[in-house]
């Protein structure tokens, strides 16, 4: 979890979302292998340029900034975590962006020990 360009952090203010797949009868300690799918597109449902502004971020080519993050967990296709991102607002600071990120990955049980493994990235 990260506060845009700040320091990572467990804080839940540098968490922009979240979501718990218990909610959904979902159970990644059942010994099954689980797929998790993060798609982040422009979105379809924000104007990329507001009233008054340039269509891009100052240095940032962001063309607005407005995405959509969306993650589903196995075949389904209703996300499991959907939110619209504003770019801009996150890299606040930053001066130039040449369009490539990290991409990172946290898990709670609510329990005392679990392990959990990336076995492929794509």
């Amino acid at each position: 979890q990260t506060g845009g360009v700040g320091p990572v952090s467990t804080a839940p203010v540098h968490s922009k979302a979240r979501t718990s797949l218990a909610d959904y009868d979902i159970d990644l300690a059942d010994g099954r292998e689980h797929s998790i799918r993060i798609v982040f597109e422009p979105s379809r449902f924000q104007t990329t340029r507001s009233k008054g502004a340039s269509a891009q971020s100052p240095g940032l080519g962001l063309g607005g900034g407005h995405h959509h993050l969306s993650v589903f967990v196995d075949e389904d296709f209703k996300a499991k975590l959907s939110l619209e991102v504003d770019l801009a607002e996150w890299l606040k600071g930053v001066d130039r962006w040449d369009g490539h990120m990290f991409v990172g990955l946290t898990a709670s049980t609510g329990r005392l020990y679990a392990e959990h493994a990336v076995t492929a990235l794509e």
